[in-house]
């Protein structure tokens, strides 16, 4: 399993471990895994290309390879932490029993 994958599926069993148990019981977990796992690995890549080539990444190339490089760097580690923050949630739908331990909030004014 690579690291990608056992993230999802630790933010999966911890944001909805509902969810969880049932693509782990009809065996659909893996398939889950490894599409949400290459999903993000896709956004990842196009989001890197994309910051990077917002910091003027294509010019440095040919101005500054070595700032190009580290441009790249900057941009895979922002375009990681952007994407996992985005897809590795997991909210509870309607149909999900409550967590344990959840309190549900009234939103009646005090």
């Amino acid at each position: 399993m690579s690291n990608v994958q056992a993230l999802v599926r630790d933010a999966l069993m911890d944001k909805n471990p509902y969810l969880f148990r049932v693509l782990q019981q009809h065996g659909d977990l893996n398939e889950f895994l490894a599409q949400r796992t290459e999903e993000i690995k896709d956004a990842i890549h196009n989001r890197e290309r994309e910051i990077a080539l917002a910091q003027g990444y294509n010019e440095l190339l040919q101005s500054d390879p070595m700032q190009a490089v580290s441009v790249m760097k900057m941009a895979g580690l922002m375009a990681r932490e952007e994407v996992f923050a985005e897809l590795l949630e997991f909210p509870q739908d309607e149909t999900s029993p409550p967590r344990q331990g959840a309190t549900t909030l009234s939103a009646t004014p005090t």
